[in-house]
């Protein structure tokens, strides 16, 4: 089988589009291992906060581990009293650091 310089010129570009992937997949590789590295570093850490401070909690969830009712959340956040929310989509969420803001300003009004 005889080749053109057609079909030679085809197989050059094939070649050059396969080595161009294989750079690009090392470069991808290289930074999965620096991402990795980083979260290692990070997961060592001491002052890296715990697990239990992270995360928010839903409207129900906020109610239930407060003893509250909904209405009862519903009319503190008309009033302003309410915790700090964060929505994410649709979700309405109070994280947990707001939980503790919204506990110590409701013991301050208490001790008032």
């Amino acid at each position: 089988m005889i080749m053109t310089s057609k079909g030679l010129s085809g197989k050059v570009d094939e070649l050059e589009r396969l080595a161009g992937m294989a750079d690009s997949a090392s470069e991808h590789v290289i930074a999965l291992r620096e991402a990795l590295r980083a979260f290692a570093r990070y997961a060592e850490r001491e002052d890296r906060p715990a697990p239990a401070d992270l995360g928010a909690l839903t409207l129900a969830e906020f109610c239930e581990a407060y003893k509250i009712e909904r209405s009862t959340l519903f009319k503190m956040r008309r009033d302003g009293i309410g915790p700090k929310e964060i929505n994410i989509g649709r979700k309405v969420l109070i994280t947990r650091s707001a939980c503790i803001e919204w506990e110590q300003a409701m013991q301050a009004r208490s001790d008032a």
